[in-house]
């Protein structure tokens, strides 16, 4: 397969390959998704050739066929150029401006536009992981998911209820990362326990998942790895196809999915003009690839995702030393006697406290 095609043919490949399909079963499983009758074998055979190939983009209509036969959203294999302006999507999708957003929550007046507002506004406090000082994020994040929890003692509907729970767990869960970057583990685990009980109480596999990847993120820093096979699993089953699993794969050394996922990750955390967001995913995910690159044979790239995961702007060093743990057993086991492999494994202990 060409390099240059676009990244939703190579993901469409890659998901492919990841789970052992030939063409033929990815059109097969495309019609278990689609609610209208696809065009007969022969037909749509040539047309997914040829979307795989990159020869022609998939119209709307095929596009989330296309995600959902993969596990995924329409946007996440098929994505838009993102908008980085909180402050104009708010006034743009609601009519309100931030700071109106604010008083209608200290009012508790609670629409679909408030909705909406609140959902943008989860979103930029996400975005912002990587570019906002961690103190400034923990109280803004705090400060947040206060005004959401207070309209637990409201009245809601049926769907406004889980929109708010939606919304507290994905603050909570960017709070629970937050305060373990800045070394409060116990606050962080508290966090966590929060944040997948809103998870399951929204019904919401993704939240749960990724409280179970801080899980196995803090017992994989204790030692704990009895802990980190259970949680893993646990996440593993809550949301198997999401980008979360990309961590849990890992852990349990499942590396064709794990690779497959580290790439989706790498592509969805890096925008069109080349800028990186969520830095410790995209950290971990490099070490996902230098791993499998290391266990099979190629100790050039292996270093350069190790390298590469180890020039982040902004680290988690407990963190980013232990998912470096991985790489640094298959190199010690395969290339004792490389110097670039020594160099490297001098680079990273030379990061460790």
């Amino acid at each position: 397969m060409a390099d240059d095609r676009p990244a939703w043919a190579r993901r469409m490949y890659n998901e492919r390959q990841a789970r052992g399909w030939s063409q033929a079963d990815a059109i097969r499983a495309m019609r278990a998704h689609s609610a209208k009758e696809l065009p007969g074998t022969s037909s749509l055979l040539r047309q997914y050739k040829r979307w795989e190939a990159g020869e022609v983009t998939p119209r709307e209509f095929y596009q989330p066929i296309i995600a959902q036969t993969f596990g995924t959203v329409t946007h996440a294999m098929f994505p838009v150029a993102p908008k980085r302006d909180a402050d104009a999507d708010i006034l743009a999708v609601t009519g309100m401006d931030t700071l109106e957003l604010v008083s209608r929550l200290q009012r508790s007046d609670l629409d679909q536009a408030t909705l909406d507002g609140l959902r943008i506004m989860a979103d930029r406090l996400c975005s912002e992981y990587p570019y906002m000082p961690s103190d400034q994020l923990l109280t803004e994040g705090r400060s947040w998911l206060r005004r959401v929890a207070d309209f637990e003692g409201q009245r809601l509907t049926l769907k406004q209820h889980r929109e708010i729970l939606t919304q507290a767990g994905w603050i909570a869960l960017l709070i629970a990362c937050v305060e373990y970057d800045s070394g409060d583990r116990q606050a962080a685990e508290t966090t966590r326990q929060a944040a997948q009980s809103l998870g399951m109480e929204a019904d919401h596999a993704e939240i749960k998942a990724w409280a179970h990847e801080i899980r196995a993120w803090i017992d994989l820093t204790t030692g704990n790895y009895h802990g980190v096979v259970a949680a893993a699993r646990t996440g593993i089953e809550a949301a198997p196809r999401h980008s979360v699993a990309i961590q849990l794969y890992r852990h349990l050394a499942e590396d064709r999915l794990a690779e497959t996922l580290a790439s989706e990750v790498i592509q969805a955390s890096t925008d069109f003009d080349g800028t990186e967001r969520a830095p410790m995913r995209l950290a971990e995910a490099r070490i996902t690839l230098g791993v499998v690159a290391a266990c099979q044979g190629d100790l050039e790239q292996a270093i350069h995702y190790g390298e590469r995961a180890l020039s982040a702007p902004r680290k988690s060093l407990p963190s980013l030393l232990m998912v470096s743990r991985d790489l640094t057993r298959v190199l010690n086991d395969q290339y004792p006697n490389e110097p670039e492999a020594q160099a490297y494994l001098d680079q990273l202990h030379a990061l460790t406290p």
